[in-house]
This record gives C-alpha cells, sequence and structure tokens, in this order.
C-alpha cells in the first residue's frame, strides 16, 4: 500500500493511528448520522468490480453510485455522478487510471482516488505525480481486500 500526500509524511505513525481508530471512526461517522459515503469502481475486468462491490457491500456507510470499465467512462462518470470516492484500476484500455485521475482532478479537485495495481504501488503513486495526477492511495491489487477497507475507513473520518 501507498499513500500519497498528505499520507506520506509520518505515513509509519499515520497509518498505526488510523488502523487503531478504524473501527471508532467508522462508528462515530455513521452512527452521528453522517452522510452515506459514495463510491465509483473503475475497471475493466467483471471479475475485479464483483469483488469489489461485494467488499463494499459489507461495509456500512458506503454506497455504490456506479462503476465504470475504462478511463473514459470514469471520467464521464464522475462528472455526472458526483462520487466522494473513485477506486480506480490503472491499467485499462481507451485512457489509464493516471490519466483518468488527471481528467478527474480538473473535472472536481475534492473526489478522493484510490489507484488499484498489479505493479508496485510506490512506483504507480510516482508515475501518477509525475503526470500530474492527484490520487489519495495506490494498493497492490494482490492485498487490496486487506487495504481497501483501512484506506476508505480513513477516508472517511476526512468527509
Amino acid at each position: 500500500m501507498y499513500l500519497s500526500p498528505p499520507y506520506h509524511s509520518g505515513l509509519g505513525a499515520y497509518i498505526k493511528d488510523r488502523i487503531s481508530l478504524e473501527s471508532s471512526a467508522l462508528l462515530n461517522v455513521w452512527s452521528s448520522g453522517a452522510r452515506i459515503i459514495r463510491i465509483l469502481i473503475v475497471d475493466d475486468h467483471d471479475v475485479v468490480r464483483l469483488g469489489l462491490r461485494q467488499l463494499l457491500a459489507d461495509m456500512d456507510g458506503w454506497e455504490l453510485c456506479g462503476e465504470a470499465t475504462d478511463g473514459l467512462q470514469a471520467v464521464a462518470a464522475a462528472a455526472q455522478l458526483k462520487p466522494d470516492v473513485i477506486v480506480m484500476d490503472v491499467s485499462m484500455p481507451n485512457m489509464s487510471g493516471i490519466e483518468a485521475a488527471r481528467a478527474i482532478r480538473d473535472v472536481d479537485k475534492t473526489i478522493k482516488i484510490v489507484l488499484l495495481s498489479m505493479h508496485d504501488p510506490a512506483q504507480v503513486a510516482d508515475a501518477a505525480a509525475k503526470a500530474g495526477a492527484s490520487v489519495r492511495a495506490c494498493l497492490s491489487k494482490t492485498s487490496v481486500t486487506a487495504e481497501l477497507k483501512k484506506v476508505l475507513a480513513s477516508l472517511a473520518t476526512e468527509a
């Protein structure tokens, strides 16, 4: 897992603190009547989108607002659906996740983007930063089940 700014500064302590607060933060956010966090899933593989849908279905306080299968659809869906968070693959046809993240940032700077990749998350985050894409986290697809809930819980406390 790689978390981009503001998360990479003091990453170890920040993540440890955020993860230890995960249960109480989720309870506080959703029991206080806070709004539901809306998520857009973007991946060109049906099975990945299905897995992400099932993972999110187990989490209270989250709502799947839409899906897209490539970067071009992601940009259009972000503009139309106004999600709070986008969980997006990096390698997709028509437009990569990094290019889509840059375009989405131009549409709405408030959308938090989490990139998923089979490649090294730190290298993906570096490539995204060099391309001008603003992403909040980069996760390896090999550990997405364990890490995505932690990242989303952290982002929920910012909402």
